[in-house]
C-alpha cells in the first residue's frame, strides 16, 4: 500500500520538541521507530522505474564494493588493475597470473550474508547516516542532525501558521493573495485532502456521473455531489500531514451548489432541510 506519514505517526507540532527531548536523553545514538521502519520498507518495496540495483542485491554490493577498493588499493589505481588484466592474457609471466588470483580471491565475499534489509543497510547508525546525507545535504559535520531537523521542522510549522493567519478563511470570498497560483496556495494551505478509499470513491463518482448524465450542471457540482455520494457510502478523506489544511475546490463548489439549489431546484440553502440534504 501506500505510505501515509499522518498524525500517528509524524507530528511536526509535536516533532521538534520530542526531537530535542531525544538529543538530551541519547545523544549521538540512533534506533528506528515503528513509523521509520513503515517509511524505509514502503520505499523499498515500490517499484524501480530506473535500472538502479534492487534492494536483493544490495547485499552483494556491500561487500564487492569495498572488496574492488581493496584491489584498486593493493593495485595502486583503477588503471594498473586494467593492466594487469592485459598482461594475464598478453604475457606469459606466471607472476601476473599470480596477482590476478589474489585480486579474485579479495573480490570474493568472506561470509555469504542473508538477503535481507539488515544485511542490505547494516547497522542503524548507518541508516540514519544516509538518510541524513540526503535529507539534510548541507549539514556540517560538527552539526547536531536532530536539533537541525527540530530547528528546521518548527521554522516550517511557524511559516505556515503565519501565512494561514495571513490569508484567513472567513467567509464565501476567495483569499486575497498577491499571487493566486498552485504553487502560493500549496505554499499556505499544503497538500488536499483525498479519499481513503480510492475504488469506493470511483464508485460514487461513477453513480454520480449517470445520475447527471442528462442534466447540465458544471464539472465542479458534479465533483462535490460524488465527494457527498461517497461520504454518505462511509467514505473519509485524510490529508497527508497535520500541516495539509487544504479543500479543493472550496470557495467554488460552494457558490455553484448554492446557485444550482436556488436556481434549477428551487430549494433554500439554509435550514434543516438543507442541512439533511
Amino acid at each position: 500500500g501506500e505510505l501515509c506519514l499522518d498524525g500517528d505517526g509524524v507530528n511536526p507540532f509535536q516533532a521538534p520538541t520530542e526531537l530535542e527531548a531525544l538529543d538530551r536523553e541519547s545523544p549521538g545514538s540512533a534506533a528506528p521507530r515503528p513509523v521509520g521502519t513503515a517509511a524505509l520498507l514502503s520505499i523499498m518495496s515500490n517499484k524501480s522505474t530506473d535500472n538502479n540495483p534492487q534492494p536483493k542485491d544490495w547485499v552483494m554490493l556491500r561487500q564487492m564494493l569495498p572488496a574492488w577498493g581493496r584491489v584498486v588499493g593493493a593495485a595502486g589505481s583503477v588503471a594498473a588493475v586494467w593492466d594487469s588484466i592485459d598482461a594475464v592474457m598478453t604475457q606469459d609471466d606466471p607472476s601476473h597470473l599470480e596477482t590476478w588470483r589474489r585480486s579474485i580471491a579479495t573480490l570474493r565475499p568472506a561470509s555469504h550474508l542473508p538477503c535481507c534489509v539488515r544485511s542490505a543497510l547494516g547497522t542503524a547508525v548507518d541508516v540514519t547516516a544516509i538518510a541524513v546525507s540526503v535529507c539534510l545535504p548541507d549539514l556540517k559535520p560538527e552539526q547536531n542532525a536532530r536539533l537541525e531537523v527540530a530547528s528546521t521542522l518548527r521554522a516550517i510549522v511557524e511559516r505556515r501558521k503565519s501565512l494561514v493567519c495571513k490569508y484567513p478563511i472567513a467567509d464565501a470570498a476567495f483569499p486575497k493573495l498577491e499571487s493566486h497560483s498552485r504553487e502560493t496556495v500549496r505554499d499556505i494551505w499544503g497538500a488536499p485532502a483525498n479519499p481513503i478509499d480510492a475504488a469506493l470513491h470511483h464508485k460514487a463518482m461513477l453513480r454520480v456521473w449517470r445520475r447527471t448524465m442528462k442534466v447540465h450542471v458544471s464539472m465542479t457540482i458534479k465533483e462535490a455531489l460524488a465527494d457527498k455520494e461517497y461520504r454518505k457510502r462511509g467514505g473519509k478523506f485524510a490529508f497527508p500531514s497535520p500541516l495539509d489544511t487544504f479543500v479543493r475546490g472550496l470557495h467554488r463548489r460552494t457558490t455553484d451548489l448554492h446557485n444550482d439549489w436556488k436556481v434549477r431546484l428551487h430549494k433554500e440553502t439554509s435550514g434543516d432541510d438543507a442541512r439533511r440534504q
